[in-house]
């Protein structure tokens, strides 16, 4: 059994964002869910919440923790009495628990090695941010070859993943390093009907956006690597990319326990 998620030893917890949404019974089901995947636990004791409910957590829970990329939210099993307040919940593994700790292993080993990197002269957060924008740019293909392509296991362990997995990877890297980042998850104006996630991070007081797929070479082809779409503000942001009301979060961020340098 998996005490602790290795990705999570010494380092600053990942800024829930989505879990501050929640109600207060839908957070004591997050919290317990977060336990239960982090140990690898059977199942869990949570609040009996309608699915709607317990949809929102699963959401919240994946956008929130990266690191818990193993989870199968599809095979929820919930059991429950009406006579009672609360519920077991089973939440199987996408893989068996040797295989978790092997791909746990090498993703802390890939954000040590990017980490390891980054200059010795003290940044500032954006220059920080910036930094980790290029790694992940570098070392990551676009495109959808299985489920692992939507994870943080995309770009760490295949090196190929969609959007939604690109931005949990640098959502991570944001966690390790002290930034408050979270996964943002809307549309592009030029296809409005198909979903794409980015990030927004708070650099220097100051919340921006973050694209790292939009500044992806094309075809995989070894070009430059862009940063059209790094540290843009909400009013450039419009112009291409379009997502839900999101005032809530530099009040979020501004209130998060702050957390400073490289935490490995």
């Amino acid at each position: 059994m998996l005490q602790t998620n290795p990705l999570q030893t010494g380092s600053p917890p990942p800024l829930q964002y989505y879990r501050s949404l929640l109600s207060a019974r839908e957070q004591t089901a997050y919290d317990a869910l977060v336990q239960q995947g982090y140990r690898l636990l059977p199942a869990s004791t949570i609040p009996n919440l309608s699915a709607d409910g317990l949809s929102r957590v699963c959401s919240a829970l994946h956008l929130d923790n990266p690191a818990l990329f193993y989870l199968d939210y599809s095979s929820l099993e919930k059991r429950f009495s009406p006579l009672l307040p609360t519920a077991q919940l089973r939440i199987r593994s996408l893989y068996p628990e040797q295989v978790v700790a092997a791909l746990l292993r090498e993703c802390e080993d890939w954000g040590r090695r990017a980490l390891a990197l980054l200059p010795q002269t003290p940044l500032s957060e954006e220059k920080k941010a910036l930094w980790l924008h290029d790694i992940v740019a570098a070392n990551v293909t676009y495109r959808d070859i299985s489920l692992a392509s939507h994870s943080l296991a995309g770009v760490f362990h295949n090196r190929i993943a969609v959007c939604e997995g690109i931005a949990l990877a640098f959502k991570h890297l944001c966690d390790l390093c002290g930034l408050r980042c979270i996964v943002v998850v809307g549309s592009l104006r030029d296809s409005p009907s198909g979903g794409h996630a980015w990030n927004l991070v708070q650099l220097d007081r100051r919340q921006l956006f973050v694209d790292v797929t939009n500044d992806l070479p094309p075809d995989g082809r070894r070009e430059p690597i862009q940063r059209t779409f790094f540290a843009r503000t909400e009013q450039e942001m419009q112009a291409t990319h379009l997502h839900p009301p999101l005032d809530e979060i530099p009040r979020m961020m501004k209130f998060a326990a702050q957390r400073e340098g490289v935490l490995l």
